[in-house]
């Protein structure tokens, strides 16, 4: 059996979308299908996402096979450590943000290790107006990545598309993703790997799921073809 590195993206993917983040509706069956996927020979599975790795330690409920990286794959098992010049950089774009954020009802700011992300899912339209000043806070040495109804600036230069790229080893992976973060993960996936975009939109993702509860039947049916 080839070795395979199943990997997941967890908001939009295996958790729908909540304003209060830190209670969104995690898929029991996805979780119960990677679960299944790790117990497998030449398999290897881990939840790439996004959040900080304290946040999805707390809301995905996997057991110890399951590997969980944060921050875009900053936060793994070496994490990164920033330098003195970097966090002046995150304390200058944390105090610029929360500046630009008062008065604007249902905007929030995350403070993760390694980014400063402005969220705008709970406000008017989203917040894309907000979105666009704060894309002019940015400044050398900080990288900006605009998702779906966030803004993450980061000091790190980090991607999901990097951490498989340095991760992978020989196994052929599978992706799946639903935001534009996902995109630099499917960017460099090779002909024997296969990436699955979640949802609508463009992608380099070669598949397309409708929707959450197609991923759970993905995932599932790969866990039985993989047993």
């Amino acid at each position: 059996m080839a070795p395979l590195l199943v990997i997941s993206d967890f908001d939009g993917t295996l958790a729908g979308f909540n304003t209060n983040p830190m209670n969104v509706p995690v898929n029991s069956k996805s979780i119960a299908a990677l679960e299944q996927l790790a117990t497998q020979p030449n398999t290897r599975v881990v939840i790439l996402s996004g959040r900080s790795l304290v946040d999805l330690q707390q809301l995905a409920p996997v057991t110890d096979a399951i590997e969980l990286v944060g921050s875009h794959g900053a936060e793994g098992t070496k994490p990164a450590v920033l330098s003195l010049e970097q966090q002046r950089l995150l304390a200058e774009i944390e105090h610029d943000l929360r500046a630009l954020i008062t008065n604007h009802n249902g905007a929030r700011l995350e403070v993760k290790p390694f980014h400063r992300v402005l969220h705008t899912r709970g406000m008017p339209g989203d917040g894309e107006e907000l979105l666009q000043q704060a894309m002019a806070l940015s400044r050398p040495g900080v990288h900006v990545t605009h998702g779906k109804c966030i803004l993450e600036f980061s000091v790190l230069d980090t991607s999901k598309g990097g951490w498989i790229r340095a991760h992978r080893g020989d196994a052929n992976v599978i992706f799946i993703g639903d935001d534009a973060t996902d995109e630099t993960g499917f960017a460099v996936l090779g002909p024997t790997d296969m990436g699955i975009k979640v949802g609508p939109g463009d992608t380099q993702a070669l598949l397309r799921l409708a929707s959450l509860h197609d991923v759970a039947d993905f995932l599932s049916a790969l866990a039985a073809q993989r047993s």
